[in-house]
């Protein structure tokens, strides 16, 4: 079996992000659900907020940036994936939609940036 080094960079990235989560008071609800075609990191809860979060890992470089990577298909994806799970487990509370940015270089710890409320322009 050959290694993917882009899914373990994926993987690596979502445990950061789970970790980083934790540490804020988020309850994890689950992690790398599938529905259909749809896909989403990390579905979180705080207070009376159900989060759905994407979570995107890159090298540091100068290159684009990591936020260019979630795009409005992308968001558009998770609204319809959190449609019908909000449904499915008869939630009535608030929901939002958040990115977890992680750049890593192999020489220092990673940077997280955590976007709460993302918004596509």
């Amino acid at each position: 079996m050959t290694e993917n080094p882009k899914k373990n960079i994926g993987n690596l990235g979502e445990d950061i992000a789970r970790q980083y989560l934790l540490k804020k008071g988020y309850k994890i609800i689950t992690q790398n659900i599938r529905w259909k075609r749809y896909e989403i990191d990390l579905i979180v809860q705080k207070d009376d907020w159900l989060v759905f979060v994407e979570v995107k890992t890159r090298k540091a470089s100068k290159e684009k940036p990591v936020i260019d990577s979630i795009n409005t298909n992308k968001l558009n994806a998770m609204n319809t994936f959190a449609d019908h799970y909000i449904k499915e487990i008869n939630w009535e509370g608030n929901i939002r939609f958040d990115a977890i940015l992680i750049q890593y270089s192999y020489l220092t710890a990673p940077e997280i940036e955590h976007i709460e409320n993302l918004r596509i322009e």
